[in-house]
């Protein structure tokens, strides 16, 4: 049997697409449940220099996401969104260690990095889940990043994104 993982990778899914194939319909998005269920193995290393990594065996027979466990779980949970938006979307590499935005050399990694930041958020925050727990429920920002199990920078960020609150 072929691992989800590879059937997906380099398919450029959408994050919504990917949430309704394995029936998720509401807040926190399960991450860690969703890399088991595409047959990811996530790990957690203690003192690592960097926020996550994935990495996929030269045989592509498994894909790993390693995560810093000294992380906040909300980074934790970003992290493997991020990490599993490169295996998606970016089939041509078979590790990436994300650290620094800044540390990137070139134009071409920092789109890719980019694009998984994206790509995380919205696996992470679905437009029309946050949408609908902002209008119709009338949550603060404070309380949407309790309810999605983000940080609040992060759902802040996609408040401004989907134009839902000004940019400051």
């Amino acid at each position: 049997m072929v691992a989800m993982w590879r059937r997906l990778r380099g398919s450029r899914i959408s994050a919504r697409d990917l949430l309704e194939l394995y029936a998720i319909g509401g807040p926190p998005i399960p991450i860690i449940g969703l890399a088991q269920a595409m047959d990811v193995e996530v790990y957690y290393r203690r003192g690592a220099p960097w926020d996550g990594m994935l990495s996929i065996t030269p045989d592509e027979s498994a894909a790993r996401i390693f995560v810093k466990k000294e992380a906040s779980e909300t980074r934790q949970r970003f992290t493997v969104a991020h990490e599993l938006a490169h295996l998606i979307l970016h089939p041509g590499q078979n590790v990436y260690r994300d650290t620094s935005y800044l540390s990137y050399e070139n134009q071409m990694e920092r789109r890719r990095e980019t694009e998984a930041n994206r790509y995380a958020a919205e696996l992470l925050m679905p437009d029309w889940m946050v949408e609908f727990a902002f209008d119709r429920m009338g949550l603060s920002p404070a309380r949407l990043a309790r309810l999605f199990n983000v940080s609040p920078e992060a759902m802040n960020y996609r408040l401004v994104e989907l134009r839902i609150i000004p940019m400051y």
